[in-house]
C-alpha cells in the first residue's frame, strides 16, 4: 500500500530519477522542507540544490559529483527531513573525429573524443567488429589500425563502447582497390605482370586469378601498381583484393 505522512511532519518522499548520469538533474519530493537547507552525503560531502521549495528539490549533478550509489540525507533548519538513495553514472564515450575519415586495411587511424577511460574493459568497433591492433590509447585519444572484415568496402561506422555505455557513431569508409590495366596483357604463363591502378595501399593484400579462384605469387606491392607472377596453367581474369 502507498506510504502516507502526517500533513504536519517535515519529511522526504522520494526521488526522481533515482538513476542519473553526471550533468543530468534529479528532484527530491517532500513535505514542509522550507526553502533552503543542506544536502550531504555520507561522505560528508554537501550537494549543491539548484532549486529548492517546500515540496520540491531539483539538484543537479555536474564533474565534482561522486560516480557510485549515494544516500543523501535532506537536512532543513526544522532537522534532518529524511534521506533519498541516488546512483550517479559516469556518461558514455563521446567520439568527436576521426581522421582520415576513409582509409584501407591496415592504415592508421586517430579517434578523438571524451570520456575514453582505461583500455581495459573497453571495445572498439568498426561495423560492430572489434579493432585488436591499438597502437595508444588516451582518455581522449586512440590510434589504431585498420582492420580486415568481411565486408570492408564502402561506409562504415565507428564507435566505442565502455563500462558507461556504447558512444555515438561516427562515419567512415574503407577505400575500394581499383585496378585501370595489366601490362604486358595479354602476357604468357609463369610471366611477372604488373597490375596498374589506384588505392591498393601500403599493405599487402590478395590477388585471385580466374575469379574466385587461388592467390597469386606477388612480387611487389604498392598503392599505385602490383606485381605478381601468373600460374604456369594461366587464363582467365585477376582479381585485387
Amino acid at each position: 500500500p502507498p506510504v502516507t505522512f502526517p500533513a504536519w511532519c517535515t519529511c522526504v518522499t522520494g526521488v526522481n530519477p533515482g538513476h542519473v548520469r553526471t550533468g543530468m538533474e534529479f528532484r527530491i519530493t517532500g513535505q514542509a522542507m522550507g526553502t533552503s537547507g543542506t544536502l550531504k552525503l555520507a561522505s560528508g560531502k554537501e550537494l549543491i540544490a539548484k532549486t529548492w521549495t517546500p515540496t520540491e528539490i531539483t539538484v543537479s549533478t555536474g564533474d565534482a559529483t561522486p560516480l557510485g550509489e549515494h544516500v543523501i540525507s535532506v537536512v532543513t533548519p526544522a532537522g534532518e527531513a529524511g534521506t533519498v538513495t541516488v546512483r550517479v553514472s559516469e556518461n558514455p564515450p563521446l567520439l568527436e573525429s576521426v581522421a582520415p575519415d576513409t582509409g584501407r586495411v591496415g592504415d592508421r587511424v586517430v579517434l578523438k573524443g571524451k570520456r575514453f577511460g582505461e583500455r581495459t574493459g573497453a571495445r572498439l568497433l568498426v561495423l560492430g567488429s572489434e579493432v585488436t591492433d591499438i597502437e595508444s590509447w588516451k582518455p581522449g585519444e586512440i590510434a589504431f589500425k585498420l582492420p580486415k572484415l568481411s565486408e570492408s568496402v564502402g561506409a562504415q561506422v565507428v564507435q566505442l563502447e565502455s563500462g558507461s555505455g556504447r558512444s555515438n557513431e561516427l562515419p567512415f569508409a574503407y577505400v575500394r582497390p581499383y585496378a585501370e590495366v595489366m601490362v604486358p596483357d595479354p602476357s604468357l604463363p609463369g610471366k611477372v605482370v604488373t597490375i596498374r591502378g589506384r588505392d591498393f595501399g601500403s599493405t599487402k593484400g590478395t590477388v585471385l586469378f580466374d575469379v574466385p579462384g587461388k592467390p597469386l605469387e606477388v612480387v611487389s606491392w604498392g598503392d599505385r601498381a602490383i606485381e605478381v607472377k601468373l600460374p604456369a596453367d594461366a587464363a582467365g581474369p585477376v582479381q585485387v583484393k
